[in-house]
């Protein structure tokens, strides 16, 4: 079937450049981002005291922006550049949108919603290869290929994972993806490499933690939770391998795509983040139910949950990971939940374990790709909408 092309989808909104802050140089990576949801319209990135020079900074304001109210995305779920493009994938049709770093225009957009052949029933993640645009559908369980005019070029069903779904695609390079996929009613987990021609071979697996959090009173249902804050595995692909977190101890593990551990990073890490009194209200409010039917029978457990339920003293070590062109490792050390002030810390360590940067991002900012020129960030709009701001890294000089 034909493409459609909407030229008007959307377009960057200019914005001069003003004040910056400094970077060292690993901050040219390349990272997507699961995570909270904001407000702000701007972004800070700033780094630990060092006395290594600094060699890069970053504009505080965009210089380009799209989406927001004007497009009424409902949801920026995933995006990936390469060059000096920048593919975006929402839940809005059409799917995917396609935009010039370097000229800060729209170029085109495709994938309408529909079972045939390029359409979507769910999007889900997209990754950008050279030439290609590789796009995961979890609801029809399949991976649609395009070229960079959105011109379909393969449509491969995603089966013989070992587990019935696949919720992400991690990595693609040539005929070789790796697969997130997991069981819906249990708690298995395991990464696969898959290729094409539907050979597939688990890189590794993991099981959920355990729920093991009981909350009882009287005239409420019973609900078994994880206890608050606990850990869970963690992992990224950088540079052909798998760089994963077992949600224990300091070590991460570096796997090749055939299941063979290489060797391991062990963190350069001493500081731990205190969870705080806020970050405890937090989970109150929202690790138990609110409403179910449109009735509120969870309110006694959260009474009980205030009285009874113990908070580890820290965060976990890892809370996310993001891998890196040049082979760093960006691990997401602390997000604040309730302080304002507190923000996101992400450090920064090479493939020998040294500690290389320390940044630090407001609340509601969520980062979605540091590349070489540019820096991208998500935000949401008071009317929930997603906007994605493109910002200038620049030589500190």
């Amino acid at each position: 079937m034909p493409w459609k092309t909407k030229a008007n989808v959307a377009e960057f909104e200019k914005v001069q450049p003003a004040s910056a802050v400094a970077l060292r140089p690993a901050a040219q990576t390349l990272c997507r981002i699961a995570a909270g949801l904001g407000c702000a319209t701007l972004v800070t990135l700033a780094a630990v005291p060092s006395a290594a020079r600094a060699q890069l900074r970053v504009d505080t304001q965009p210089i380009h922006r799209l989406g927001g109210d004007a497009m009424l995305w409902n949801g920026v779920i995933a995006l990936d550049a390469h060059d000096s493009l920048l593919v975006v994938l929402t839940e809005s049709d059409p799917v995917l949108h396609q935009f010039s770093l370097s000229r800060g225009d729209h170029i085109r957009s495709w994938g309408e919603a529909g079972e045939g052949p390029g359409e979507f029933r769910s999007s889900a993640d997209v990754v950008l290869v050279g030439g290609q645009v590789y796009a995961l559908d979890t609801t029809q369980r399949r991976v649609s290929v395009f070229d960079l005019t959105g011109r379909l070029q393969l449509t491969t069903p995603v089966t013989g994972l070992g587990l019935p779904y696949a919720n992400r695609l991690e990595h693609a390079s040539g005929d070789t993806m790796v697969i997130r996929a997991y069981a819906p009613m249990g708690d298995a987990n395991a990464l696969v490499a898959w290729t094409v021609e539907g050979v597939a071979g688990t890189v590794l697996s993991f099981d959920d933690p355990p729920e093991e959090l009981r909350l009882e009173a009287p005239g409420a249902p019973g609900l078994t939770l994880r206890p608050p804050f606990s850990p869970y595995p963690r992992w990224t692909v950088v540079s052909g391998q798998l760089v994963y977190w077992p949600a224990h101890g300091e070590e991460l593990q570096i796997v090749g795509l055939d299941g063979t551990q290489t060797t391991s990073i062990v963190l350069p890490i001493e500081d731990r983040f205190e969870i705080t009194a806020g970050d405890r209200e937090w989970w109150f409010r929202t690790g138990i139910p609110t409403e179910f039917r449109g009735r509120r029978p969870f309110e006694p457990l959260r009474r009980v949950a205030r009285q009874t339920v113990d908070f580890p003293p820290h965060q976990p070590l890892v809370l996310e990971l993001l891998g890196a062109p040049n082979g760093a490792v960006w691990v997401k050390r602390q997000t604040s939940l309730s302080d304002e002030s507190r923000g996101q810390v992400w450090d920064v360590v090479d493939r020998e374990g040294g500690f290389v940067d320390r940044i630090t991002l407001p609340v509601g900012h969520l980062l979605m790709a540091v590349l070489a020129e540019h820096v991208v960030i998500r935000t949401t709009t008071e009317l929930g909408s997603d906007v994605v701001q493109v910002h200038r890294l620049l030589p500190a000089n």
